[in-house]
């Protein structure tokens, strides 16, 4: 059985020991997940729905191949390191100290 994730893999085994007679409670104690969740895997793999992980919202958790691609690319030129802007801003005029002196 080639199974994705973990959590597929525990559902998976929950669903095999139901089908083999064993009860729901022995199950959770077994695996660990709560009652509850054995009961709602239980329904649902008799009504023939997948037990696979769903996709979670949100952005993804890897940067895509273009991405990479930039970021290597912005790696590569340093020219905005803190020392070249806070000599850029000496060159300029302004203080780069952490205290500002504001005269009123």
């Amino acid at each position: 059985m080639n199974v994705a994730d973990h959590g597929t893999a525990i559902r998976s085994r929950a669903i095999a020991m139901l089908e083999a007679g064993v009860s729901q409670k022995d199950v959770a104690l077994k695996l660990g997940p709560g009652l509850c969740s054995i009961k709602r895997w239980w329904a649902a793999a008799k009504c023939g729905h997948s037990l696979d992980t769903k996709a979670t919202s949100g952005h993804p958790k890897t940067l895509n191949r273009a991405a990479k691609i930039v970021l290597a690319k912005s790696l590569e030129k340093r020219k905005h390191s803190t020392r070249n802007i806070a000599k850029c801003i000496a060159e300029k005029g302004y203080s780069t100290s952490p205290r500002l002196s504001i005269d009123i």
